[in-house]
Protein backbone atom coordinates (compact mmCIF):
# COMPACT_ATOMS: atom_id res chain seq x y z
CA UNK A 1 0.00 0.00 0.00
CA UNK A 2 1.07 3.13 -0.80
CA UNK A 3 1.62 6.24 1.41
CA UNK A 4 0.28 9.25 0.61
CA UNK A 5 3.52 11.99 1.22
CA UNK A 6 1.80 15.25 1.32
CA UNK A 7 1.15 17.92 -1.09
CA UNK A 8 3.43 19.25 -3.82
CA UNK A 9 3.74 18.17 -7.46
CA UNK A 10 5.51 14.75 -6.48
CA UNK A 11 4.01 13.91 -3.17
CA UNK A 12 6.66 15.52 -1.21
CA UNK A 13 6.11 17.83 1.52
CA UNK A 14 6.79 21.26 0.01
CA UNK A 15 5.33 23.06 -2.35
CA UNK A 16 6.81 22.04 -6.32
CA UNK A 17 7.85 25.88 -6.77
CA UNK A 18 8.82 27.64 -4.13
CA UNK A 19 7.08 31.26 -3.42
CA UNK A 20 9.56 34.14 -3.52
CA UNK A 21 10.47 35.45 0.08
CA UNK A 22 7.87 37.43 1.69
CA UNK A 23 5.13 36.59 -0.58
CA UNK A 24 2.37 35.52 1.84
CA UNK A 25 3.15 38.31 4.18
CA UNK A 26 3.20 41.04 1.58
CA UNK A 27 -0.43 42.89 1.92
CA UNK A 28 -2.47 41.85 -0.65
CA UNK A 29 -3.81 44.49 -3.24
CA UNK A 30 -7.55 45.85 -2.58
CA UNK A 31 -10.76 44.32 -3.49
CA UNK A 32 -13.34 46.15 -4.80
CA UNK A 33 -16.66 44.20 -5.59
CA UNK A 34 -18.82 47.11 -6.78
CA UNK A 35 -15.78 46.58 -9.53
CA UNK A 36 -16.62 42.74 -9.99
CA UNK A 37 -20.05 42.51 -10.42
CA UNK A 38 -20.11 45.43 -12.76
CA UNK A 39 -17.27 43.27 -15.08
CA UNK A 40 -19.42 40.80 -14.38
CA UNK A 41 -22.46 42.50 -16.43
CA UNK A 42 -20.56 43.33 -19.69
CA UNK A 43 -21.02 40.32 -22.48
CA UNK A 44 -17.56 37.80 -22.62
CA UNK A 45 -14.89 39.59 -24.54
CA UNK A 46 -14.67 35.91 -26.92
CA UNK A 47 -16.96 37.19 -30.04
CA UNK A 48 -20.08 35.24 -30.36
CA UNK A 49 -20.23 33.84 -27.14
CA UNK A 50 -23.48 34.68 -25.41
CA UNK A 51 -22.74 33.00 -21.92
CA UNK A 52 -23.05 34.97 -18.87
CA UNK A 53 -19.79 36.42 -17.80
CA UNK A 54 -18.26 36.50 -14.75
CA UNK A 55 -15.11 38.47 -13.64
CA UNK A 56 -11.44 37.41 -14.53
CA UNK A 57 -8.07 38.42 -13.67
CA UNK A 58 -5.63 39.09 -16.22
CA UNK A 59 -2.73 39.03 -13.63
CA UNK A 60 -2.35 37.91 -10.03
CA UNK A 61 -4.88 39.49 -7.85
CA UNK A 62 -3.27 39.46 -4.97
CA UNK A 63 -0.54 41.71 -6.58
CA UNK A 64 -2.45 43.51 -8.81
CA UNK A 65 -5.66 43.91 -7.55
CA UNK A 66 -8.74 44.46 -9.54
CA UNK A 67 -9.43 47.79 -10.99
CA UNK A 68 -7.42 47.66 -14.70
CA UNK A 69 -6.77 43.74 -14.02
CA UNK A 70 -9.92 42.20 -14.99
CA UNK A 71 -12.09 41.67 -18.38
CA UNK A 72 -15.96 40.32 -18.59
CA UNK A 73 -15.45 36.58 -19.80
CA UNK A 74 -18.05 33.62 -19.22
CA UNK A 75 -17.13 30.60 -17.29
CA UNK A 76 -16.10 28.18 -19.73
CA UNK A 77 -13.68 30.69 -21.58
CA UNK A 78 -12.28 32.03 -17.83
CA UNK A 79 -11.72 28.17 -17.79
CA UNK A 80 -9.97 27.60 -21.03
CA UNK A 81 -7.61 30.65 -20.10
CA UNK A 82 -6.36 28.97 -17.02
CA UNK A 83 -6.03 25.31 -19.02
CA UNK A 84 -4.31 26.71 -21.75
CA UNK A 85 -2.30 29.76 -20.57
CA UNK A 86 -2.91 33.30 -21.09
CA UNK A 87 -0.81 33.56 -24.11
CA UNK A 88 -2.30 30.68 -26.21
CA UNK A 89 -5.79 31.83 -25.24
CA UNK A 90 -5.10 35.80 -26.92
CA UNK A 91 -3.45 34.04 -29.71
CA UNK A 92 -6.55 31.90 -29.96
CA UNK A 93 -8.95 34.04 -29.98
CA UNK A 94 -6.76 37.29 -31.42
CA UNK A 95 -7.02 39.45 -28.04
CA UNK A 96 -5.04 41.65 -25.92
CA UNK A 97 -6.30 41.07 -22.43
CA UNK A 98 -3.90 43.69 -21.55
CA UNK A 99 -5.44 46.25 -23.34
CA UNK A 100 -9.03 44.67 -22.35
CA UNK A 101 -8.39 44.83 -18.89
CA UNK A 102 -7.17 48.72 -18.68
CA UNK A 103 -9.89 49.61 -21.19
CA UNK A 104 -12.58 48.89 -18.44
CA UNK A 105 -10.10 49.86 -15.62
CA UNK A 106 -10.43 53.29 -17.46
CA UNK A 107 -14.19 52.87 -18.00
CA UNK A 108 -14.68 51.99 -14.31
CA UNK A 109 -12.69 55.45 -13.01
CA UNK A 110 -14.46 57.57 -15.40
CA UNK A 111 -17.60 56.07 -14.04
CA UNK A 112 -16.93 56.52 -10.55
CA UNK A 113 -15.65 60.09 -11.57
CA UNK A 114 -18.95 61.19 -13.46
CA UNK A 115 -21.03 59.69 -10.85
CA UNK A 116 -19.10 59.96 -6.94
CA UNK A 117 -20.78 57.14 -4.67
CA UNK A 118 -21.36 60.12 -2.07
Amino acid sequence: MRRSRGPGRHGGGRPSRPMPRGFLSQPSAPVDEAFRRWIATHPCVVEGCENVSVCCHFRNKRMWGDVGNCWPGCHDHHHEQHQHGIKTFQAKYQLDLDLVSAVYGEAWIQRLADNPPF
